[in-house]
């Protein structure tokens, strides 16, 4: 049973080995670990003694067990045989094809080849194989045996027991006694499936008896063509990161059925589906086989997930090969697919802190296709992998798209805020004084040029020379980044140096203005800034404006103008929406030129960069139900304003109405409705035997059976719908009859109450004129009558008194019966 593998069972197991005149028999089990044979363990089948295979190679393996031959190999090698070892077994095999390891080992190597051609062979036959040895060089029809493979014949497969390159045969130190041997080999032959062979085992020595041979087979190779099963998905296969997964409507699984050997014939692999996914309801209708054809290694079956809009988390579909079309559970593998709601969209880093200026790679994963909202300081917004060269910290949102399938995350972007450096520039001057630079914020400092400064690396250098000069300091906070300004020293004759400036500016920015080298200063209009004459003005304009700046120092004079453009966008989101279940509709409002768009989330919007983008969803989509969008617009001068517009569905409540008893005519019942919203309103309908019926609780005492509908409406216009059956039956009715004749003729002989929705008749009971009582009847009243008599005697003519006790069918009341009935005889 160590010889048995993957899908082989092993049984009628047969040692033809007789020990004879040796000491040991000739066959056994073996393990070595990194053995020289290239086997690790399994058994050994000689011409000899097991026991004389057991290295080192330092003697001659030679034993005489003195037993006879083998008819077979005798048969093919021509020769006569002596000392044969035979295991004789049989296998019933799972799959097309029946395959083993082997390596055949001899003392006869090398001196006694073309002399003594011990023999060894592996017949099989069974059903669609004939009696045939498999003991074959690869690729060819030519049997193992000492002629044919040696260090002349077929030497790629043969090894010689000693060290190096053309070693001794007979080296020292090896495991085993063998002086040459082959490298491992296979024997394999195709099967049919399911079906039983003899296979038989057997080595001999050729001629005379002396020196043994021996065939070492590996334990746990006799085995067939195995399946296994692998899983990827359409994605995965095609190298795009996180998709390991299948995903619903847009993301196939992919299953593969391999194949150890190529397919003999054609075969079908039969599978059962389990886990939580469910055939047809979470994929696409699959079967419940796949074909082989011959010559295929490999076949895929493909799972296509359906979009069912339901939050199921990841679900599980296993493939597993299916026992019962097996003949051997051996082969059965199984594999798991898993199927998750929707893409997942990811990316590299949700942080990432950089310096202003400076280029960032962003990463987003989950889609094949990409867009980054806002586009802003991205050289390709519809990559996956875009740079980013920001001025300002900023929030993207990456989405990720297959197909129809989309997901969002975020990335925030963030520049260095706790900087403050800080300097003051232009500054303007009369030839002939001096000034000081002032830079502040900042932990180092680096000037250039040097010229004319008092020092390079400080942040406040006194200026001392004649001309205008335009210098550059380079500031570095505690983050490393560096932050490079202009410095303009305007030195003027009659002026101050000063030029007219224009600015763009936001409606909330507060602009200052350094005016530090004039002695006095004056600033027309005053309106949007902080100080007319001071020398460090800070200018908060709500509109355009030009400003008449002059200012004074020394003998110099100069007025100029800074002209302030202001801009003011304003976000409308447009209004709120609501509606019941389902809605398509735009968002938003008309476009405004030369603004961008970014709403956010993206979710359920056809474009999250136009100004009315359309929204489409119902209430089974994530997060379709109440939904807040910010919308952001951005200027040509990077001015923003946001607005928010809430949209909102509503799922129709699921409502019912309790079944009432039935009534009584002329009765009635309050009916109630279940699972209304709070807001809602109602209408009845029919109103017939309805108290009120725009009431969620009307009274109704209908005449006959009705059927009453009632329709439930929202604010937001969802209607549901409800129905109930009232069920009115007529009030109860006891008759006696007036008069009966109990003359024997058939015809009236008893007097029995009859009754119409009765419960239950409680008492019968009869008086004659005189209120003397002839007749009684308690228990099963409605089947038992008066016949007339009286103590067994007929009573006579005349009229008598009737009453009954009953049980009103609906009310549960009891009642009493009163009335005459005229004995006629």
């Amino acid at each position: 049973q160590s010889l048995a593998g993957e899908g082989v069972v092993i049984s009628n197991v047969v040692f033809d080995c007789d020990k004879g005149s040796a000491d040991t028999p000739g066959y056994g089990f073996f393990a070595c670990d990194s053995c020289n044979v290239g086997i690790k363990e399994g058994l050994i089948l000689t011409s000899g003694e097991a026991s004389g295979a057991v290295g080192p190679n330092d003697n001659t393996a030679s034993s005489n067990r003195g037993t006879g031959g083998d008819d077979d190999l005798t048969d093919e090698i021509d020769d006569p045989t002596n000392d044969a070892c035979a295991l004789i077994m049989d296998i019933e095999v799972a799959a097309d094809s029946l395959k083993f390891n082997y390596v055949f080992g001899s003392e006869e190597y090398l001196e006694y080849v073309d002399s003594f051609n011990d023999a060894f062979g592996f017949y099989i036959e069974g059903p669609d194989v004939p009696f045939q040895n498999i003991a074959l060089i690869p690729g060819s029809t030519t049997l193992v045996t000492i002629n044919n493979v040696n260090d002349v014949d077929n030497s790629d497969y043969y090894v010689v027991n000693g060290t190096g390159t053309n070693a001794p045969y007979n080296g020292d130190g090896y495991y085993i006694n063998y002086d040459g041997f082959t490298v491992v080999l296979e024997a394999k032959v195709a099967v049919t499936p399911c079906e039983t062979y003899t296979l038989k085992m057997v080595v001999a020595d050729a001629v005379d008896s002396s020196l043994d041979s021996g065939v070492f087979i590996e334990a746990g190779s006799i085995s067939t063509n195995s399946i296994s099963l692998s899983a990827s998905t359409s994605l995965s296969d095609e190298g795009y990161e996180g998709f390991e997964n299948a995903v619903e409507g847009c993301v196939d699984g992919i299953i593969n059925f391999e194949l150890e050997y190529p397919a003999v014939d054609t075969a079908t692999i039969y599978f059962d589906l389990l886990g939580d996914a469910e055939n047809i309801l979470d994929v696409v209708q699959l079967p419940d086989s796949i074909v082989v054809y011959p010559g295929d290694t490999m076949v895929q079956l493909i799972v296509q997930p359906i979009q069912d809009g339901v939050d199921e988390n990841i679900e599980e579909l296993i493939i597993q090969i299916a026992n019962e079309q097996l003949c051997s559970d051996a082969l059965i593998d199984s594999v798991t697919v898993n199927i998750q709601d929707n893409i997942i969209a990811q990316v590299a880093q949700d942080n990432i802190f950089t310096c202003i200026g400076s280029d960032v790679q962003l990463f987003g994963y989950g889609g094949i296709e990409c867009e980054w909202i806002p586009a802003i300081y991205l050289d390709d917004a519809s990559s996956c992998a875009p740079i980013c060269t920001p001025l300002e910290s900023t929030t993207y949102a990456f989405v990720a798209k297959v197909g129809p399938c989309t997901d969002t995350t975020y990335v925030n972007v963030i520049l260095d805020d706790t900087y403050a450096g800080a300097v003051v520039s232009p500054v303007n001057l009369c030839e002939g004084q001096t000034v000081e630079l002032n830079a502040s914020g900042s932990l180092f400092y680096i000037w250039q040029p040097t010229v004319d400064l008092s020092c390079y690396d400080c942040p406040n250098p006194t200026f001392t020379g004649t001309s205008s000069t335009t210098y550059t300091v380079s500031m570095f906070d505690a983050n490393g980044c560096q932050y490079d300004y202009e410095v303009n020293v305007n030195v003027g004759s009659g002026d101050l140096g000063y030029v007219d400036e224009s600015f763009d500016v936001c409606s909330s920015d507060t602009t200052p203005y350094d005016l530090s080298i004039a002695d006095a200063v004056s600033i027309s209009p005053a309106e949007g800034v902080s100080c007319t004459d001071c020398t460090s003005p800070v200018f908060t304009p709500s509109a355009t404006t030009d400003y008449a700046v002059t200012v004074f120092s020394g003998s110099c004079e100069q007025t100029f103008t800074l002209t302030f453009n202001v801009f003011e966008p304003i976000a409308d989101a447009g209004e709120d929406l609501i509606a019941c279940e389902t809605l398509t509709a735009t968002i938003g409002s008309a476009a405004q030129d030369g603004m961008l768009y970014s709403w956010l989330p993206a979710t359920h919007l056809d474009d999250a960069t136009l100004a009315q983008p359309t929204f489409s969803a119902n209430t089974n989509d994530v997060g379709a139900v109440n939904q807040n969008y910010t919308l952001t617009i951005t200027d040509i001068a990077g001015c923003t304003s946001t607005d928010e517009v809430v949209v909102t569905l509503e799922a129709p409540a699921v409502i019912s109405i309790p079944e009432p008893d039935f009534i009584i005519q002329g009765n009635g019942v309050a009916l109630t409705v279940e699972g209304a919203p709070a807001d809602a309103t109602y209408s009845w309908a029919p109103t017939e035997g309805l108290n009120d019926p725009s009431s969620a609780a009307p009274y109704a005492s209908p005449n006959v059976t009705t059927e009453y509908t009632v329709t439930v409406s929202t604010p937001l216009g969802c209607v549901s719908t409800a129905t109930v059956i009232v069920s009115v039956i007529e009030p109860p009715v006891l008759v006696v009859p007036s008069a009966f004749s109990p003359n024997g003729d058939g015809v009236n002989d008893m007097l029995f109450p009859i009754g119409k929705d009765i419960a239950e008749l409680l008492s019968f009971r009869v008086y004659n004129r005189w209120g003397n009582k002839v007749f009684d009847a308690s228990g099963d009243v409605a089947y038992t009558g008066w016949d007339g008599s009286v103590d067994g005697s007929p009573a006579p003519l005349g009229v008598y008194v009737i009453y009954v006790d009953y049980i009103e069918l609906g009310t549960g009341t009891q009642k009493l019966y009163k009335g005459n009935v005229t004995l006629i005889r």
